[in-house]
């Protein structure tokens, strides 16, 4: 069951977005795969399920790396978001202003937003589950970037 959803959903996904790609702004076609096709250029039809491999293979190296390699679970997941930040930064996926680009600013990217968020949470849940349950400076300032980072990510994804 699990393999049906993890590849099984974003293989059939892609199927239905390929075969259907010089049809995609039609209203009977678009209405049936708005949620993977909307506000992507026309030519990156397929950017969702990009975003959906980043997020299942920071999900698979949380479950498939040991508890005892928390390092390397955090440089997987750091390289990984780096490559889809930097496939994005050049593709520009977006056809829409405020997702592509607000200003002139890279930092201000909806989806850098978003990554910068998981990239704090990564780093600080590696910081909350050392064997020290003590509070430290390092992790109360940690949590307050991770709650900051994602508010400012949640606040412009909103607006």
């Amino acid at each position: 069951m699990l393999i049906f959803y993890v590849v099984g959903c974003p293989v059939a996904a892609f199927i239905i977005l390929y075969t259907n790609r010089n049809q995609l702004d039609k209203p009977e076609v678009l209405k049936y795969i708005i949620l993977l096709y909307q506000g992507l250029k026309h030519e990156m039809f397929y950017w969702e399920l990009v975003n959906t491999l980043r997020k299942c293979l920071l999900l698979s190296f949380h479950v498939f790396i040991p508890d005892t390699l928390k390092t390397m679970k955090a440089l997987f997941g750091v390289l990984t978001m780096f490559v889809i930040s930097l496939a994005q930064s050049r593709l520009k996926p977006f056809k829409i202003e405020v997702i592509s680009t607000l200003g002139k600013s890279p930092s201000n990217l909806v989806e850098n937003r978003e990554m910068v968020a998981s990239l704090l949470t990564l780093y600080g849940g590696l910081i909350f589950s050392q064997k020290e349950q003590e509070l430290s400076l390092l992790s109360i300032i940690f949590f307050i970037l991770i709650i900051l980072a994602n508010c400012r990510f949640l606040i412009l994804w909103i607006f």
